[in-house]
């Protein structure tokens, strides 16, 4: 609904104004930085009766290609700067935490990863679902939907992989971004018995596609890509903030905000 843009952050609200998009167009943005800045918030708990646990969305945007649905890739640029921070900061360690992983990536890789993450939030991104299918369904490697339903809940993630062997995480924080086509949906998302489907924020694209002409060289290009730095900064201030904090920043919701919801 047009309301929901009139009560948007300020920070949402200028990635959108970023260039001129389409209705659905900026509704997959919106959905798309959801998990994005989720994985910001590493020092931010959510408080539900009592019951504190890390924030974890989990965002899927379906449609056909040409559909654009590729805005939720296009707005990734926003993490560059934290994302470089990440890598000078544990260069050469052992354990390097990382900021995002595709949908490529096996089981025990995931795991380790997002212990080796600790504090920092893990972001799982990527534009082909069928990546994350591939990955899931094979036998060796695949079978990670307990996992991200585990991380969902905050619920200690306990595994056994031949490199790492026995891994406990006890407070894991994870985010999830996919986009694909509706082939591509239920290739990945097979049942709804698992319960994974059911912690999806799912967003369907219009079943009419728009092909835009070749975008050509202007002088808007250097004001965007300094507003796409400026953004950025902001980001990484976002991030670095929650890591600054000495205590968690607690979001509750009221009853009556609830009940509006």
């Amino acid at each position: 609904p047009k309301e929901v843009y009139e009560l948007l952050p300020q920070f949402f609200t200028d990635v959108l104004n970023l260039k001129k998009r389409l209705v659905h167009e900026a509704d997959a943005i919106v959905i798309g930085l959801l998990p994005l800045f989720g994985a910001a918030l590493s020092n931010t708990i959510y408080d539900e009766k009592h019951e504190r646990f890390y924030p974890s969305v989990y965002a899927v945007v379906v449609g056909k290609s040409a559909s654009g649905k590729s805005v939720v890739s296009q707005i990734q640029f926003l993490s560059a700067t934290w994302e470089d921070y990440l890598q000078q900061q544990h260069e050469g360690e052992e354990k390097q935490p990382v900021f995002r992983v595709g949908g490529d990536i096996t089981l025990a890789k995931l795991v380790e990863q997002i212990r080796d993450n600790g504090f920092y939030p893990l972001l799982q991104h990527d534009s082909e679902m069928n990546a994350m299918a591939k990955a899931n369904k094979n036998r060796e490697t695949g079978g990670y939907d307990p996992v991200l339903n585990r991380a969902y809940e905050n619920e200690p993630i306990l595994r056994s992989t031949k490199t790492a062997g026995n891994i406990v995480i006890k407070n894991p924080k994870f985010q999830l971004s996919q986009t694909g086509t509706k082939d591509q949906f239920f290739n990945a998302f097979e049942t709804n018995e698992n319960g994974l489907t059911t912690r999806l924020l799912g967003y369907v694209m219009p079943e009419k596609i728009t092909f835009k002409k070749l975008p050509y060289f202007s002088n808007d290009f250097y004001l965007i890509d300094k507003k796409k730095e400026e953004l950025q900064q902001r980001y990484y201030q976002l991030a670095v903030s929650q890591i600054n904090r000495n205590t968690p920043l607690l979001w509750k919701l009221s009853n009556k905000q609830t009940d509006k919801l």
